[in-house]
């Protein structure tokens, strides 16, 4: 005798649950290549932020993903007028994002783009090849 087939579901899977990540670009687990460096911030959200990214100057944010997925990436920064920043992730081909400060360094302003992140062990590289690039304050994953 043959067993009865088992019901099969149409419904496609849940996605598992994610709770965003905020990584504050000073954290010492990130990595600061060449002269970047933090400095004091008396408007950024833990009281200070990485400058002089640009040239071979970087930052490279490193952050865990418990899951895969699509995700929004949301980064505040400062800076003096218009700029562009790279951003790298896991060493992929960087995407140029451009930026508008508040034209004094102290006003903090925000930009997001949207990206697949693999689960596990992530970077992301902020950098510039020629001009200066905007400080960054810090990153939220959502």
């Amino acid at each position: 005798m043959v067993a009865p087939a088992q019901p099969t579901s149409t419904h496609p899977a849940q996605p598992q649950p994610f709770t965003p990540i905020v990584i504050q670009a000073e954290d010492p687990r990130n990595d600061l290549r060449g002269g970047a460096q933090v400095v004091a911030c008396g408007q950024c959200d833990a009281g200070a932020r990485v400058r002089y990214i640009g040239g071979p100057n970087q930052l490279v944010v490193r952050a865990t993903m418990p899951v895969a997925g699509l995700r929004t990436v949301t980064v505040t920064y400062e800076s003096d007028g218009r700029r562009s920043l790279l951003i790298s992730v896991n060493n992929a081909a960087p995407r140029v994002c451009w930026v508008n400060g508040g034209g004094d360094w102290e006003t903090p302003a925000t930009f997001s783009f949207s990206t697949y992140l693999p689960a596990g062990p992530v970077e992301l590289t902020f950098y510039q090849e020629g001009d200066p690039a905007p400080d960054v304050d810090s990153i939220a994953i959502r």
